[in-house]
């Protein structure tokens, strides 16, 4: 689905040659995008990496990167319909092999969490994060989002709302297009959930290891708005994907050790 390209060109050292890996940020302050970029320097090659940013200076700061500039989104607590198109329309141009989009405070991710990401894609259409946090952190993303996309959609990924991902072409195509149908209707805020897009597209998942990571809280001081938001986009993608959940599916046993196979002791002869 077409839209009017808002997206610049290539600046002339990231159009000549194709890049192995579009890593795509959200707008975030210097000091942290400063921590980031020494991270993503420092797990893969430059030559092999284009880097998307909202801030068009830190081409002029950063000679030995490769940068696009982008026009910034609304993205301050989670990723957004705009947020896809935009990476797959980056992709498309820098011809990469493979996306990383990294949401608010990407910079708290570990170097080790990067590689692991980005390394994932290679065998699998969606990478996702899982996050190590304290006890009574993620209660929303623990009682309602986690349990209710493994129940529909057979997936164990642990964060379905995860703010950083790794996606292959075909996965970053299918995103888009599901965020062009908000776009359309205005509403380039709205959430979308890729787990539930690659479930139904029958597109591999695999989740990895994140370890620790700061999770930016919503700038909107009622937390029963943020609550009504992500439940309410949840359940009508859900509905959306009725025809997809409602198909019966082998479910295999849990493995267990009390679970033995039954034995026979042939009759004698």
């Amino acid at each position: 689905m077409a839209t009017a390209d808002s997206i610049p060109n290539l600046t002339p050292s990231a159009a000549r040659a194709a890049t192995g890996l579009l890593v795509v940020l959200t707008a975030m302050p210097s000091e942290p995008v400063e921590t980031l970029l020494s991270n993503l320097a420092a797990t893969f090659p430059a030559d092999q990496m284009t880097i998307a940013t909202p801030d068009p200076l830190l081409a002029e700061q950063h000679p030995e990167l490769r940068f696009l500039t982008v026009n910034p989104t609304n993205s301050t607590w989670t990723l957004t319909a705009a947020d896809f198109i935009n990476a797959h329309q980056l992709a498309q141009k820098s011809e990469a092999r493979a996306v990383l989009i990294l949401g608010p405070a990407a910079d708290t991710l570990a170097p080790a969490a990067l590689q692991a990401l980005a390394a994932a894609v290679d065998s699998a259409d969606l990478a996702i994060p899982c996050y190590d946090q304290p006890p009574r952190a993620g209660l929303v993303n623990a009682a309602i989002l986690y349990p209710l996309t493994r129940a529909l959609f057979a997936t164990r990924a642990r964060f379905p709302l995860a703010l950083d991902l790794g996606l292959s072409l075909r996965m970053a195509e299918r995103l888009a297009a599901a965020g062009q149908r908000f776009s359309t209707l205005s509403q380039s805020d709205a959430l979308l959930w890729p787990i539930d897009e690659a479930a139904a597209a029958g597109f591999t998942i695999q989740e990895i290891d994140a370890g620790p990571r700061t999770l930016p809280q919503p700038t909107e001081a009622d937390l029963n708005a943020v609550l009504a938001l992500v439940t309410s986009s949840l359940f009508a993608d859900i509905d959306a994907k009725a025809a997809f959940w409602q198909r019966a599916r082998p479910c295999p046993l849990p493995v267990t050790p009390s679970r033995r196979l039954p034995t026979t002791t042939p009759p004698p002869t």
